[in-house]
């Protein structure tokens, strides 16, 4: 969307971002809010986290989830190994699933439709332990290029869920690991460069 590129260019020039190339979404939400529905979606953490991921949890998610969308977060290692490609979906009320297709670059080429009941019964399936391994927006942050567990939130984990406790430790020990890694790289190609 080039609306979008905009955005992300401004972001990357750390400029004020414009909220406008969202819109759209953001009003289907509200609406849908106001209608009792519910809009809910699992984001498996980019490895490492990217300026790209960044922008999406600053001028993207944040605007969706103060409009209604229930936004929650997940570390890749959580899922399904390295190796295993991850399925981009949307199921409508169970009935109805749509496929988001990319090429090998990551790239967006397309949509598919499945109502088959055993096909939507997997991805049901798979969407209720997603939801239930993974971690709310409102108790992250980002901070750099990590995401951490808000202070409140690691407070109410140990009282309450010890699986949340270790989804939490995990997010952020990946999220650690991967910066370092990164800075690594980034160092190696300094010190070639010169």
């Amino acid at each position: 969307m080039p609306e979008e590129r905009k955005a992300f260019s401004a972001f990357k020039a750390r400029k004020p971002v414009s909220t406008a190339w969202h819109e759209p979404w953001l009003e289907f939400l509200r609406t849908a809010r106001q209608q009792g529905k519910q809009v809910q979606r699992v984001r498996v953490l980019p490895e490492p986290i990217n300026r790209y991921f960044r922008f999406e949890f600053n001028a993207g998610y944040k605007p969706s989830q103060a409009a209604g969308e229930d936004i929650r977060f997940i570390a890749r290692n959580l899922v399904a190994s390295p190796d295993t490609p991850l399925l981009d979906f949307w199921l409508f009320d169970d009935d109805l699933v749509e496929v988001m297709r990319y090429d090998n670059k990551g790239r967006f080429t397309g949509t598919e439709y499945y109502d088959d009941p055993k096909y939507l019964a997997k991805l049901i399936t798979l969407r209720e332990e997603l939801l239930e391994n993974s971690l709310p927006i409102a108790d992250l942050r980002l901070h750099g290029y990590k995401l951490l567990p808000n202070n409140i939130t690691v407070r109410a984990v140990r009282r309450q869920d010890p699986d949340a406790k270790k989804i939490a430790r995990a997010i952020v020990e990946l999220a650690e690991q991967k910066t370092k890694e990164q800075r690594a790289t980034e160092e190696n190609k300094a010190k070639e460069a010169a």
